[in-house]
């Protein structure tokens, strides 16, 4: 009989080893581990960032910048063995993505473009908005006053580094368009009441942008008949036709106010409106004679007279300022044979 013929033992330690790849990289960073161990049954993996496995190759993601240290555990029967491979996975932030979008980007001045920033990976920004203005703000807005072409520039900063975007001559600024009425004034002069007169305004665009306004006066004797709203280009003009419709005789004034995106104007209106004047019949007292007539303020009253209709010219014999009362004026008789008087208002 043959004793302690067969001996078996267990297998010795094991090995531990591995490998990984990639190793450094930005985040997200997707490492793969392969076993390189020897005589191991059973593993267990330390990531370095809080991830554990037991698998044999294992892998993991890391999320965050850092130096990672790997860890791997080899087990038998036998016993364990551990690798540790300090510093191992080198993870940095990515570098920022410097993007932005704007609108308006062209009009007349002022313009206000408001900025929408697409950047990625960044923590604080800087903007130049080409016009000596900038901005340390996410979305930030900018008026340019001036017209120009402007480039706008964009620096996004991250923990991953700088990143800048130049958006050349981004922002396209014209001048506005510029109102400008001629003449400054209307004075429709004499109507007869009851009667229209019409006069015209020349509203042009001066500027270069588009140029739309209206014409307004109020309700009354003066009225916008056309012309208004209007819509110019740059150089184009139009009339503004304005009529005066008195109801009653005297004195009448108001404005017309232009509005539009190109300034305004406040435009005065006059005009004046009488009635034929009543006269009182002719008074021969001797060697003149004297008739009456009714006044009104603002209007001149002038006795003219010619010896003959085919005469060219009314000559002035009197004039009186009317003040709202009745007026008499005395005419001396002429020493030629007939003499045609007229009451002339003015």
């Amino acid at each position: 009989m043959l004793s302690n013929y067969v001996v078996v033992t267990n297998p010795p330690p094991p090995v531990a080893g591995f490998v990984g790849a990639p190793t450094s990289g930005v985040a997200p960073l997707t490492v793969y581990f392969t076993n390189l161990s020897i005589g191991a049954t059973d593993y267990s993996w330390d990531l370095g960032d809080g991830h554990t496995s037991t698998a044999v190759n294992a892998a993991n993601t890391y999320t965050n910048a850092g130096v990672f240290t790997v860890n791997l555990t080899a087990m038998n029967v036998s016993g364990t063995n551990t690798l540790v491979l300090t510093n191992y996975v080198v993870v940095t932030n990515p570098p920022p993505v410097a993007d932005f979008a704007a609108g308006p980007t062209n009009g007349a001045a002022p313009l206000t473009v408001s900025f929408t920033n697409l950047s990625s990976g960044a923590a604080s920004f800087s903007w130049d908005f080409g016009d000596g203005n900038t901005s340390s703000a996410v979305n930030p807005a900018n008026t340019y006053s001036n017209a120009g072409s402007y480039t706008v520039v964009l620096t996004a900063i991250g923990p991953g580094g700088t990143n800048t975007l130049d958006r050349t001559n981004y922002v396209l600024v014209i001048n506005p368009g510029r109102l400008v009425i001629a003449p400054a004034s209307l004075d429709f002069g004499l109507v007869e009441t009851g009667a229209t007169a019409q006069a015209a305004l020349v509203v042009s665009n001066s500027g270069v942008a588009a140029l739309n306004g209206s014409a307004t006066i109020p309700a009354g004797s003066f009225a916008v008949v056309s012309g208004s709203p209007f819509h110019l280009l740059a150089s184009e003009w139009t009339s503004v036709v304005i009529s005066f419709t008195p109801a009653s005789q005297g004195v009448f004034s108001e404005a017309v106010v232009f509005a539009s995106n190109g300034g305004d104007s406040t435009n005065a209106l006059a005009g004046r409106a009488i009635g034929p004047p009543l006269i009182s019949p002719p008074v021969l007292n001797g060697n003149d004679f004297t008739f009456s007539f009714d006044t009104l303020n603002g209007f001149t009253y002038v006795v003219q007279y010619k010896n003959s209709f085919d005469d060219p010219i009314w000559q002035t014999l009197q004039s009186a300022a009317g003040d709202g009362t009745p007026k008499t004026i005395t005419v001396p008789l002429s020493d030629a044979l007939q003499r045609f008087y007229r009451l002339s208002v003015q």
